[in-house]
């Protein structure tokens, strides 16, 4: 996806031509048997808009979603939409599976990134405070595992992801992209990069001719919404010039460069 989640508009869409009911199963039939990783985000931050509006079939699905884990790219799907659907109960069942899965792993940036999105919709002190209320194993696993990755060796604040994504300067990622072997957080870029650099990304994404150039920066996009519209999409789609992953024929690499 280039234009990132759309739910919030959709909804709106919705309630304003009256087709809720009329849509209601067709999104269930999809979301209760999650097969494609590209909608799945799309339906998770559908769910809790049909689950406030009555059905409790989506909150119950939204907290399998997060409890199955099962797309692996994307670890963190349905944590945000539980959360805010659900608030303290959404956190802190999102925390209990990390918490369980760290008695056999290190902690990773998708682990503070939850954190991130509780204090950003619940507050950080109210975030400190039901994690350090609980005396739950995993739980307690989790929230000390987070204390310990909040400071540095030298005592200092450790610097969360965003602001880790924020120190990533524009040329590093246009370097990364347009290396044959560059690699870098192209999506975690992206989801905190200011509207002037993704205008750069986006020139340098319709200049590319290498596949694996414009998959790239297709990533930057892939959880980020393009500063403005550009009609030069829809040319790339209508020309069928080039279908990269998350792109014209979705999940397949480049077969035409532009």
């Amino acid at each position: 996806s280039v234009d990132g989640c759309r739910a919030g508009w959709l909804w709106e869409i919705m309630l304003a031509a009256n087709v809720v009911d009329q849509l209601r199963e067709p999104v269930w039939n999809v979301f209760a048997n999650l097969a494609d990783q590209d909608d799945a985000e799309q339906l998770c931050s559908l769910a809790p808009h049909f689950a406030d509006a009555g059905d409790s079939r989506f909150r119950r699905r939204l907290y399998e979603v997060v409890e199955q884990r099962q797309f692996p790219e994307i670890p963190w799907l349905g944590e945000e939409p539980l959360i805010a659907l659900e608030g303290d109960a959404g956190f802190l069942f999102a925390a209990r599976i990390r918490g369980s899965q760290l008695a056999n792993r290190e902690w990773d940036w998708d682990d503070r990134h939850l954190v991130d999105v509780a204090i950003e919709g619940l507050g950080e002190q109210h975030v400190r405070d039901v994690l350090a209320a609980s005396e739950e194993q995993d739980l307690r696993r989790f929230h000390e595992t987070w204390l310990s990755h909040c400071v540095q060796s030298d005592g200092n604040p450790r610097a969360s992801h965003a602001e880790r994504m924020r120190s990533i300067p524009l040329a590093e990622i246009l370097t990364a992209a347009e290396s044959p072997s560059g690699q870098n957080n192209f999506r975690g870029w992206g989801m905190f990069a200011s509207d002037a650099d993704l205008g750069v990304v986006r020139e340098r994404l319709f200049a590319a001719g290498q596949p694996d150039v414009i998959e790239k920066y297709l990533k930057v996009f892939s959880k980020r919404a393009m500063p403005s519209f550009d009609a030069r999409i829809l040319c790339r789609l209508r020309r069928n010039q080039y279908t990269t992953r998350g792109f014209g024929e979705g999940g397949r690499r480049a077969e035409q460069t532009p």
